[in-house]
């Protein structure tokens, strides 16, 4: 009954939320995110629906793509998600020559 999914909420994937639903009302489920190298693990607390949502980038410093995988745990399920993402550098506004 649990499940986890990741929506892109700024252009090229530089945010994303992760959205958790079916999960037990009012709890605190593990969360681990992986990145290239990158590991960070924290909790998502589900509102009295099961439901959570938790923003996040997943660009890593150094690199222009890689992959996003989110885990959580909940008492009877483990779903998990990845998400391709490719980083765009920025580029400044250009001013007009006076």
């Amino acid at each position: 009954g649990c499940r986890l999914e990741v929506r892109v909420a700024q252009p090229n994937e530089a945010t994303v939320l992760i959205v958790a639903d079916g999960f037990p009302a009012k709890n605190e489920i593990p969360l681990v995110l992986r990145s290239g190298d990158s590991l960070a693990s924290d909790t998502l607390e589900t509102n009295s629906d099961g439901h959570a949502v938790w923003a996040v980038s997943p660009i890593v410093p150094g690199m222009t793509q890689g992959t996003l995988k989110a885990s959580a745990e909940g008492p009877n399920c483990m779903p998990s998600v990845v998400l391709p993402w490719r980083a765009v550098p920025s580029v400044a506004p250009k001013t007009p020559d006076h």
